[in-house]
């Protein structure tokens, strides 16, 4: 059987493959990578050359300013340097001193240590021009005046229980709490005798009491009765707001001093130790106030927070070169707390 001769071949064919270009084009980059070269080769020499005729003409003028310089000059200027170096020194010591001396002040004041004297330049333009103005607002006699702490209202307290709200620059009548009589039960207002009033140094509150045993609380502002407090079981003598703070003193004549939180309306504690009835207390800004003792002839400083007091016992006598006596005294019946560490108290000798 004859075979195809086209079948009969047994040489495989190959499938074509693409041919690259292969030419001239490897040597011309070639040139152009050795042309670019030889360019920034170019570049960096001149660079160089540049930078160091620079430092050569930095150097120079170095040298020139350190021949021009004579020893004289260099301890000159050296000296200015010195002296500039102590300037600062000294303005960042005296702002320290500053910032401290105001820190001190500040921190004196908020605890009521700082004094300012003034006596000896206080001076009234027209003492003559002063006048005395006298109001009235009361069926009985006054016995007790508080003034705000801006100086811009007073109140005036009486025997027959009112209470009267002046303007304290036209001494205009603002405001009249009227009192009860005696023995009316669940009154807003004093049915007795009012003997102290106090007004807490944020002009926000008005404290009252009297001898009908009551602390009566009132607001400033809305010219109205917020509180009482019944807890004293004799008259009421004194009241003290404490400086910077909504918290109350009461001095009683059942010989206690009762601590008040006037934001929350209660009753914090007792203190005990005078043994006659208490006739005046005071407060500043410590948690502390201080207090007589009428008859027992005590001054006490009394510390909330360390839970102690202290005793100070008057009843002194004063005797002429003769021996005649003068004075003798018999009770501490008024106290006024100058500083946290000094007060001054009154008594019947006069």
């Amino acid at each position: 059987m004859a075979v195809d001769p086209f079948f009969a071949s047994t040489r495989k064919r190959k499938r074509p493959t693409k041919t690259t270009s292969t030419g001239p084009k490897k040597p011309l980059k070639g040139r152009l990578n050795k042309k670019q070269d030889s360019d920034l080769e170019d570049d960096n020499d001149d660079e160089d050359q540049f930078n160091a005729n620079v430092s050569a003409e930095s150097e120079a003028e170095s040298s020139e300013e350190e021949i021009v310089e004579t020893a004289a000059e260099k301890r000159v200027r050296l000296a200015k340097a010195y002296l500039n170096n102590i300037e600062e020194s000294l303005e960042a010591d005296l702002d320290r001193d500053l910032i401290a001396e105001r820190l001190k002040k500040d921190d004196d004041e908020s605890e009521g240590r700082l004094h300012l004297r003034i006596a000896d330049t206080f001076k009234l333009d027209n003492i003559e021009a002063l006048k005395t103005h006298t109001t009235r607002g009361h069926q009985l006699a006054v016995t007790a005046v508080a003034l705000s702490e801006n100086g811009s209202i007073y109140y005036s307290a009486s025997k027959d229980g009112s209470i009267v709200k002046w303007d304290a620059k036209t001494f205009q009548k603002l405001h009249t709490f009227l009192g009860g009589r005696k023995g009316v039960k669940n009154f807003d207002g004093h049915t007795d005798h009012i003997l102290c009033l106090a007004i807490s140094h944020d002009g926000q509150y008005l404290a009252s009491g009297g001898k009908d045993k009551v602390i009566n609380l009132w607001s400033v502002k809305e010219n109205k009765h917020i509180a009482k407090f019944t807890q004293h079981r004799d008259t009421v003598s004194g009241l003290t707001f404490r400086k910077g703070q909504n918290q109350l003193y009461s001095a009683s004549h059942d010989r206690t001093i009762k601590v008040w939180n006037i934001d929350e309306r209660a009753y914090i504690e007792t203190l005990f130790g005078h043994q006659d009835q208490i006739t005046d207390i005071d407060t500043l800004v410590r948690e502390r106030c201080v207090s007589t003792g009428g008859r027992d002839k005590t001054a006490r400083v009394w510390k909330i927070v360390e839970e102690s007091q202290l005793v100070y016992r008057g009843g002194i006598s004063t005797k002429n070169e003769d021996g005649k006596l003068l004075y003798l005294e018999g009770s501490l019946d008024c106290i006024s707390q100058i500083d946290e560490s000094m007060f001054i108290t009154g008594g019947d000798s006069g």
